[in-house]
């Protein structure tokens, strides 16, 4: 090729830092040459091999392949192997770290930071060299052109030599004995010598570590490396040493081998790197911390006392940021102020409290300052030299507290020195003596308390002190408030004579309140020994462990004289021989505290008087506990006292014998009454003559009415002894009001009068009170309504007025267009026993009770009542009471109980008839109404449409019952079916309704015309399993029952018979308690049920039914239901049977249908599910 083809070279710069790739492409412009960057040695590797490089520039420490591993591999290839190579790097080690970069094949060695001529210098050696190396690989053009070549060749060489001679590195070319064949400028400034005297001269003459013995042996250490570096000394023509690095390189010129060296003068680079040395040495054993961050904050270099203060290690913090040891305690504004002042390039000064590794705080001084590199303004570093402070920051705390103490405490604090001047004084101490710390601090004591009390009391004080003196005096001492304060003066010597430190530590407490408070407590236990001295009572204090009496007062010394030496239980109880069996010491206290005081009595015999005591623990004068007893004398309290229980006996006798009375009045008029009524019952079902019927309503009414009565008399009795109690439960007052109608409905009827019903809208479904005194009260106004009004109407009315949350005032109010009342007549209104006058009870009966019983159960209930009325036009009566607000009761048992039933209901009126339509269907029922004027056309026309239903409801409104029976009759032939379930809902006598179903045999229920009744009837008495042959009570096939029947009276015990004859059941008949045991007990009994009688001879019913249930729980047999049937009607009683063990009470005179009902209740058949 010819010099014109020759390539232009290529340079290879491989370093991870871009910024050092940078300085050396704008270093590297001026050259005739190519430049490659790259970043990563593998990188380098693959541009080494694809091209061909004149030089390669190679940083050593780079991530993943170093430059060291790099050159290997680059003279392990062919290819590779010839490029020259030379290390630039920062990290100097040591001498064997140069070693081992000319051992992987560097021609050259260069330390950061770079000298830029001497590096373009060397480069544009190797620059040339690379031509001339191309030159010389021009074979062709070299045999053609030898003698230009030659010359060439010449003219480089004079370039090399003039490249080196101009060099800043003294340059030698050394021959195996030492002398010196090439030597350039820069060796003989640094030398000082010729060139001409160099080349006469050996090695040794200029370095001094070396000797013409040694060299030989030197020399062939030289030829062991071609190329090597290391440190040496030249010494100067003058005598001056200086430290050199020598980089040695061998060559061969001729078939001689010579070494070629550069020496470089270090001298000023030792003594940089001993001082660094000797600042590191400082900084490592330095007390202080010290970190090291680059400009993004991470942490470069910490020193050992960072390690031991923090707790991390160096491999821990490397590369961290030091916010990992914030405490986040400090003010964000301090670290604001921070980043602000050292961004600007300033020193930052300040405190922070951080955390080490293992959590704990600890505070430190901080000073922070920025490092720039020579010449630039550019922050590349922060170096910060940190101090724990935590010792003395804990120390300027408790210095704070202490300081904070003294000045606040409300002692007076001062320290006067030996001349009587103060040189520390208080706050308290300032205000006291009305002085600022101004007018006090170096100012004698003189002047700031006066000069009559220094020299009459501080003086005299101070100079003890002074001589080692310790003193604590008090003092009434007259401040310049004006005010005379009593001050507890303590003064301390303090430090040593003669020193500045001598002086005098005064310490005042102002005792003022307390003094006057002890002067206080002496005048006033001299004014309570005076009242306890007045008392006219027994007071003495005696001390709780000896028992020696400490105090007695003046009416105690009157009964046992001088106390002496006498214990208290020798001054009060001189008869005993130790301390009272009933001494209340150990009661006063518990744990060394008083616990309160004890009222007792007791009869003192030595007095012969009754003493009520009260006994208190109290502190004594030296702070001990002593028992503190007042006796009071009782004597004639108690006289009285005993009178007025003897009294209140005789009145409880009384009352007792009043309720015996009216129990037994009770129990025997009930007692005959159950067999008149229920004869008259029988005889009602019975075929009699319309006079007859008459007669039998007659005297059932007039049973009735006495049973009424008496029901009265025991209701009042039991409320004027307090026996009366409430039982609050959930109720619907809407359905206590249909309740209360229904009751008086049949006799409003046969009168011809309207019973109206209206609740306002704010009355609501549920309430919570005692709805059966509710319903007691809406019973005795609307019977009196009944009993009063010929004509008109009875209307009942209800509203609500709000209380306070949850709480309303339900008012119920009964009006009727009766006879009313006079004015003269109203005053006895509720008296007991009272009418209006005695016309009134001869033409309507009555006790005169209702309303009183009313007024009172009214009272009771919280509330009261009110009523209106005007002379022939009408009363009005009403309830008024505070009533709780209940959630409505859980109706799901009527939900889906008819599911599956198809219904016919039978009514005239579509809005009556829409009310029962909806609580059928509410239950689950499907239903088809009939509201033709010809009902029992409607209804089989229904039968052909849809079939015969599972029930038919027949809402009765108009007619006899002789028209209903054929009604029914016809119905029930219509349908074909015998056992067709029929429910009536209507206002018939019942005793005619049964009368006519059972000559007809048409079976049906007849029920009160209210929603409330029907759907209780079809929840729990229509079968939901099958269809009943018959609707009512009589007609449910119940389980044959084994009765026993405990009863004394014969015509009580007929009676029961009579009711059952028709039943399934069988009754055996027992008069007394004890037989009835026997009876059950017997080993061929085997009865299903128990009616007892309770008053029977022998044995009560009581008695025999504890025995019954203990007999039963011996043997293991399962409980027999007994069913207390008894006149006694009272609460009292029906606890006593309950109590006894009895599964239910029935009060005399009872009805057929209860009992029945009753009976029923525990002989349904098995298996037969009630809806």
């Amino acid at each position: 090729m010819s010099p014109l083809e020759i390539p232009k070279p290529a340079i290879l710069m491989v370093d991870d830092k871009l910024d050092n790739l940078a300085l050396l492409q704008e270093l590297f412009t001026r050259l005739q040459a190519e430049l490659v960057s790259v970043t990563h040695g593998d990188e380098a590797l693959r541009y080494a091999i694809e091209r061909d490089f004149a030089l390669i520039l190679l940083d050593v420490d780079m991530p993943g392949m170093d430059g060291f591993e790099v050159a290997r591999t680059l003279k392990q290839i062919k290819a590779t192997r010839n490029i020259p190579i030379i290390f630039l790097t920062a990290v100097f080690r040591d001498q064997e770290h140069r070693l081992t970069g000319y051992r992987c094949g560097a021609a050259d060695y260069i330390e950061k930071p770079l000298e830029p001529e001497i590096l373009l210098t060397k480069v544009q050696v190797f620059l040339d060299l690379y031509r001339v190396r191309k030159e010389v690989e021009s074979g062709v053009e070299e045999l053609r052109l030898e003698s230009a070549r030659s010359r060439a060749l010449e003219s480089k060489l004079q370039v090399i030599q003039y490249a080196v001679d101009h060099t800043g590195d003294a340059a030698f070319l050394i021959d195996h004995s030492g002398r010196f064949h090439y030597v350039n400028r820069s060796a003989c400034q640094a030398l000082g010598f010729s060139e001409e005297e160099l080349l006469r001269m050996r090695v040794w003459e200029v370095d001094t570590t070396l000797s013409q013995e040694r060299w030989p042996g030197y020399w062939q250490q030289l030829q062991m490396a071609k190329s090597m570096t290391f440190k040496s000394v030249h010494q100067h023509r003058s005598g001056e040493q200086f430290p050199v690095e020598i980089q040695s390189n061998q060559v061969e010129l001729d078939g001689e081998v010579y070494r070629f060296a550069y020496a470089r003068n270090i001298g000023n680079r030792v003594a940089v790197e001993e001082q660094l040395q000797l600042l590191s040495t400082a900084v490592e054993q330095s007390s202080a911390t010290v970190m090291i961050t680059n400009r993004e904050g991470k942490i470069e270099y910490v020193n050992r006392r960072f390690e031991s203060l923090t707790g991390y290690s160096w491999e821990e913090v490397q590369g961290q940021n030091p916010r990992m040891l914030k405490s986040n305690l400090n003010d964000p504004a301090v670290y604001a102020d921070l980043w602000q002042t050292i961004e600007r390039g300033d020193v930052w000064n300040g405190e922070l409290i951080n955390k080490r590794k293992d959590g704990s705080l600890y505070w430190e001084f901080l000073q922070i300052s920025p490092v720039r590199r020579v010449g630039q303004e550019a922050v590349t570093h922060f170096v910060a030299v940190k101090e724990d402070v935590s010792d003395r920051k804990a120390v300027e705390q408790s210095l704070k507290i202490y300081e904070r103490i003294v000045s606040n405490t409300s002692e007076l604090l001062s320290f006067i020195d030996a001349n009587y001047c103060y040189q520390a004084v208080n706050r308290a101490c300032l205000q006291a003596f009305c002085k600022s710390e101004l007018d006090a601090l170096g100012h004698h004591v003189q002047d700031v308390v006066g000069e009559a009390f220094f020299h009459a009391f501080a003086k005299p004080k101070l100079d003890k002190a002074l001589a080692g003196e310790t003193g604590n005096y008090a003092q009434w001492v007259t401040l310049p408030d004006g005010q005379e304060h009593y001050l507890q003066i303590h003064m301390n010597p303090f430090g040593t004579p003669g020193k500045d430190d001598h002086g005098v530590v005064v310490n005042i407490v102002d005792l003022t309140e307390r003094q006057r408070a002890q002067e206080e407590i002496k005048r006033s236990r001299a004014r309570f020994r005076t009242v306890l001295d007045a008392l006219d009572a027994y007071v003495y204090v005696a001390d709780m462990e000896s028992y020696e009496v400490l105090f007695l007062n003046r009416k105690g010394r009157e009964i046992v004289g001088d106390i002496g030496d006498k214990l208290c239980w020798q001054n009060f109880y001189p008869e005993q021989n130790g301390p009272c069996r009933f001494c209340t010491n150990s009661r006063l206290v518990k744990e060394d505290r008083a616990v309160g005081s004890l009222v007792w009595e007791q009869f003192n015999p030595g007095m012969n008087r009754w003493l009520q005591m009260q006994d208190r623990a109290i502190p004594w004068d030296d702070g001990r506990l002593v028992r503190m007893s007042i006796a009071y004398d009782i004597s004639e309290l108690k006289q009285v006292q005993g009178a007025l229980e003897q009294a209140l006996g005789r009145a409880e006798q009384a009352t007792r014998a009043k309720s015996e009375f009216l129990a037994t009045m009770s129990h025997e008029i009930r007692t005959p009454m159950n067999a008149i009524l229920g004869t008259a019952e029988l005889l009602g079902e019975s075929d009699l003559s319309a006079e007859q019927a008459h007669y039998v309503e007659m005297f059932t009414s007039a049973g009735e009415a006495l049973l009424g009565v008496i029901d009265d008399v025991l209701d009042i009795s039991k409320i004027e002894a307090g026996k009366v109690d409430l039982e609050l439960l959930p109720f619907s007052p809407h359905k206590s009001v249909r309740d209360a109608n229904a009751v008086v409905a049949h006799r409003a009827a046969r009168k011809g009068l309207y019973l109206i019903q209206y609740m306002d809208a704010s009355v609501p479904q549920w309430i919570k009170g005692d709805p059966a005194r509710t319903r007691q009260v809406l019973l005795n106004y609307l019977s009196n309504a009944v009993k009063f009004t010929e004509h008109g109407s009875i209307t009942t009315l209800g509203h609500c007025r709000p209380l306070k949350p949850g709480w309303l005032e339900l008012v119920l109010t009964v009006v009727d267009t009766g006879i009313g009342i006079s004015p003269s007549q109203q005053a006895a209104l509720f008296e007991p026993f009272t009418q209006a006058d005695s016309s009134i009870s001869r033409k309507y009966g009555g006790s005169g009770l209702g309303l009183a019983i009313s007024q009172r159960l009214a009272a009771l209930m919280g509330g009261k009542t009110a009523f209106n009325s005007v002379l022939e036009r009408g009363s009005s009566f009403s309830l008024s009471m505070p009533v709780e607000l209940v959630d409505l009761p859980e109706e799901a048992e009527r939900k889906h109980s008819l599911q599956g039933r198809q219904v016919l209901l039978v009514c005239r009126s579509p809005e009556r008839g829409a009310e029962y339509q909806a609580l059928l269907e509410q239950m689950g029922a499907g239903v088809v109404v009939c509201s033709q004027q010809r009902h029992v056309e409607g209804c089989l026309e229904v039968f052909k449409a849809h079939g015969v239903p599972d029930l038919v409801l027949f809402l009765h409104d108009e007619g006899t019952i002789e028209s209903l029976a054929k009604k029914l009759s016809r119905l029930r032939d219509g349908s074909g079916q015998e056992s067709l379930p029929i429910v009536v809902c209507g206002d018939i006598a019942e005793r005619v309704t049964s009368r006519m179903v059972e000559a007809l045999g048409i079976p049906f229920t007849l029920l009160p015309d209210t929603l409330d009744d029907l759907a209780k009837h079809l929840l729990y008495q229509f079968p939901l399993s099958s269809k009943p042959s018959r609707a009512t009570w009589e007609s449910i096939s119940p389980a044959p029952l084994q009765i026993l029947l405990a009863e004394d009276g014969e015509d009580n015990a007929v009676l029961v018979q009579a009711f059952l004859k028709k039943s399934p059941h069988q009754i055996t008949w027992v008069k007394n308690g004890q037989q009835a045991v026997e009876a059950v007990m017997a080993e061929e009994a085997a009865f299903d049920l128990v009616l007892m009688d309770v008053q029977m001879p022998e044995m009560d019913g009581y008695e025999a039914t504890r025995q019954i249930r203990a007999w039963e729980q011996r043997e293991g047999r399962a409980a027999m239901p007994i069913l207390a049937l008894t006149a006694h009607a009272l609460s009292d009683h029906v606890a006593m049977s309950l109590e006894a063990g009895c599964d239910a009470h029935l009060s005399k005179p009872v009805k057929k249908k209860t009992l029945l009902e009753a009976l029923h209740q525990f002989a349904l058949p098995k298996g037969d599910g009630l809806l």
